[in-house]
């Protein structure tokens, strides 16, 4: 009996091989296709799908061209081969039950000069806002870098979520690279929008401390709605590190930019908040959060969540819960740093 080729690079000789799924999105995937940085003999992951049986109109040679094959509520699934991937245009993930999944590995934080599975707007340029734009819902976001470098005052975020329910394992988003960024208070490397509730961000890394030393009053993350009708709700970080430089007093890592920003519970469990200076610097007296939401929410700062680099767990201490043991004021546990 002879070697039977299986759609997906899945062989079987004899007994037919039932696959188990992509990495985390498990048995019920639906069509696979992959992105490479060049459909050319050059590339070896191109050739080495090919040869192993995957069919060429499976692959891409942008990460826009592998996600426009795919059919929302199927759960089909685009994997990113390692590489720079620019894209042709930025990217609107409209469908939902559609999934996105590096095969680089988990240790996803880096740049296009030293790349992993690095999704980009590319360096040059100013046509770019949003990197990743997602309106979909229920979608699995995995083993990527996602990143905003262009250098334009346009170029607002890495990826913003404007839907519910998606949730985000081993993800870098990395905007703020540079200092045209960094000029209004809309900028972020991510950014939470209308109905981005019942997300989950797992052992994601949030912005970077080696580009940009930010001076505006933005935020790596940044919470943007202002509709008591499109309320996100119910979100959780766990296991995250939101990475910073800056030397303004006034720098957050995360910013809720006025009421309905956030609803009902806003979590950090098991999470580090790191804001870099040369020479280690002075300690930023505004807070980890700058909280201009006055409606209803909390933010819940569980498990082992720490932070260094700022005096203050946030600016306004009405809708934050410590349960941490750390100070919410001052030097005490809040930032290993003489006072």
């Amino acid at each position: 009996m002879g070697l039977t080729r299986f759609p997906h690079g899945v062989s079987s000789f004899g007994i037919p091989v039932y696959g188990s799924g992509i990495g985390p999105i498990g048995i019920g995937t639906g069509n696979i296709y992959y992105a490479v940085t060049a459909k050319a003999s050059t590339d070896l992951y191109y050739e080495k799908l090919r040869t192993n049986g995957v069919a060429d109109g499976n692959i891409f040679a942008t990460v826009n061209g592998a996600y426009a094959a795919t059919t929302s509520n199927q759960n089909d699934v685009v994997c990113v081969l390692p590489g720079v991937h620019t894209l042709s245009a930025d990217l609107t993930w409209a469908n939902s039950f559609t999934h996105l999944v590096g095969l680089g590995g988990p240790a996803t934080e880096s740049d296009y000069s030293v790349a992993g599975c690095t999704i980009t707007s590319g360096a040059s340029g100013t046509a770019s806002i949003r990197t990743l734009d997602i309106t979909g819902h229920r979608n699995q976001f995995c083993n990527v870098n996602i990143e905003q470098p262009q250098a334009a005052a346009t170029a607002l975020t890495a990826c913003r979520v404007s839907s519910y329910g998606n949730y985000f394992k081993n993800v870098h988003f990395a905007g703020m690279m540079t200092n045209t960024q960094d000029t209004g208070t809309t900028s972020s490397s991510l950014e939470m929008y209308t109905y981005s509730g019942f997300s989950i961000f797992e052992d994601c890394i949030i912005g970077t401390p080696l580009w940009d030393v930010r001076s505006a009053i933005n935020g790596q993350i940044l919470f943007s709605n202002t509709s008591g009708a499109t309320l996100p709700q119910d979100i959780l970080f766990k296991g995250c590190r939101i990475l910073n430089s800056s030397t303004t007093d006034t720098n957050p890592a995360v910013r809720l930019t006025a009421n309905w920003a956030v609803d009902r519970l806003l979590e950090f469990r098991d999470c580090t908040f790191f804001n870099f200076q040369q020479n280690i610097g002075i300690v930023l007296t505004s807070g980890v959060f700058l909280d201009g939401c006055g409606t209803s929410h909390i933010i819940l700062l569980s498990g082992s969540t720490c932070q260094y680099g700022w005096n203050n767990w946030a600016d306004v201490h009405t809708y934050i819960f410590n349960a941490t043991g750390a100070a919410n004021h001052g030097t005490g546990g809040t930032a290993i740093v003489s006072a």
